[in-house]
């Protein structure tokens, strides 16, 4: 389900249109601390009450201090432009930093395969999908993939009674400490990670474009986890909430947001306020792409302590055939290290070796005791055997076995065009 495109609103006068405002001199920033005291003026014609007017002006001045991560960088003060550093040429050089990857797949079974199947995303902790290829097969929900052996998959625990019955999932690295957190709804999933000194709570979320009420009932919702979640551990608490929340808002949107669009992300901007939220993403980036125009619908939002560890938050450079933007979100948070063995590959085990090595290793044991001690030493004996001789088989990086190296470079071919056919478009 999509939410209407955004459009640029050309016969809007200037002076009407919203504008970024720097509060330092008219001197261009030279730090990205001065680059960050930015506040974004309301539009004249949107009327919202005193509360929700400071509110929103406070979040967007705290979301604008994320600029030393957030990448913002603004221009002198007559011009009032944003600029974003491109993620294109962004590499992680942490590989054991948090990271999170977020794409709504559009119900595309081709688009989830490629995204499981992209060995960039290994080291991954989180994937959060929206609009997951998820059908209900006999009162069961089946995905594609139905299983990884790098990650594990989290459904929502509420189903929708018709073919799509989910709209979010997630998939948590297999070797981290997860457990997830129930929502009445099959819109959200929920599950906290953990480490010896905190906790996260990671919620991928999907909010119904056109649809109020699918909207504050989601916000109700994450408003309760977040307040459950905070109050049942005495350790420190950092929340993510990664998706497609499906509204417009300057905050996030930029300068493009029209007036008859503006306003309508309110129960988003409460919550934010509620609990603390950033929006991590630099403002105005496009995380959505149609046949008459582009927008932000796409959101990572993080709690202000977590924010101030964030590395990087920006587009992943892979497309994957979505009409949505990939979001990467690193943070300067240390993982566990993977012990993960391999398989052994006991098509090609030595057997007549293996035989030779038990009958060598047994003949000198005595056989005394009960059958449990002798069992025992049996099953000892043949276990070294086993994992002496038999060879270890090396993982496939893919969730399919059909999966070549092939469409992988026609999968990078593929990016590569597309993202100059936009830097074309863009470019006039």
């Amino acid at each position: 389900m999509r939410d209407d495109f955004l459009t640029r609103d050309t016969s809007t006068s200037p002076e009407s249109r919203p504008a970024l405002m720097s509060l330092s001199d008219a001197k261009a920033p030279t730090n990205a601390t001065t680059a960050g005291r930015l506040a974004i003026k309301p539009l004249p014609a949107v009327k919202h009450n005193d509360a929700a007017s400071v509110r929103r002006r406070d979040i967007a001045i705290e979301t604008a201090k994320r600029s030393n991560q957030s990448v913002f960088h603004a221009e002198d003060h007559t011009s009032r432009s944003v600029k974003t550093v491109g993620c294109d040429n962004y590499t992680s050089l942490m590989g054991t930093n948090l990271r999170i990857f977020q794409l709504n797949v559009h119900k595309k079974d081709v688009v989830q395969l490629s995204m499981m199947n992209d060995r960039d995303l290994q080291d991954y902790a989180v994937l959060a999908v929206a609009e997951p290829y998820a059908l209900n097969i006999e009162g069961s929900v089946v995905t594609t993939p139905n299983s990884h052996r790098n990650w594990i998959k989290y459904i929502p625990t509420k189903r929708h009674d018709m073919q799509w019955p989910i709209r979010s999932m997630l998939w948590i690295r297999s070797d981290l400490e997860a457990e997830q957190v129930p929502i009445p709804s099959a819109d959200l999933t929920g599950a906290i990670l953990r480490w010896p000194d905190r906790e996260v709570l990671v919620v991928s979320v999907y909010v119904a474009g056109k649809d109020e009420e699918a909207l504050r009932t989601a916000m109700r919702q994450l408003h309760a986890t977040i307040g459950s979640f905070r109050n049942s551990t005495g350790k420190r608490t950092d929340v993510i909430l990664a998706g497609d929340f499906n509204r417009h808002d300057q905050l996030w949107g930029g300068d493009d947001v029209t007036g008859r669009r503006q306003g309508e992300a309110g129960p988003i901007i409460d919550l934010m306020d509620e609990h603390g939220l950033l929006s991590l993403l630099p403002r105005g980036t496009k995380t959505w792409e149609g046949p008459g125009g582009e927008s932000t619908i796409d959101l990572t939002l993080a709690s202000a302590e977590l924010a101030d560890e964030m590395v990087h938050c920006g587009i992943y450079p892979t497309e994957h055939g979505s009409d949505h933007r990939a979001i990467q979100a690193e943070f300067d948070l240390a993982m566990p290290e993977r012990t993960a063995e391999p398989r052994l590959l006991f098509k090609n085990a030595p057997w007549n070796a293996i035989r030779e090595r038990v009958k060598e290793k047994l003949s000198p044991l005595p056989w005394d005791g009960d059958v449990q001690s002798q069992t025992d030493r049996l099953m000892d004996v043949v276990l070294d055997a086993i994992h002496d001789l038999v060879p270890r088989a090396k993982p496939s990086p893919y969730a399919k076995r059909w999966w070549i190296t092939d469409l992988t470079k026609l999968r990078r071919t593929y990016t590569f065009w597309r993202n100059l056919a936009r830097a074309r478009r863009w470019a006039g």
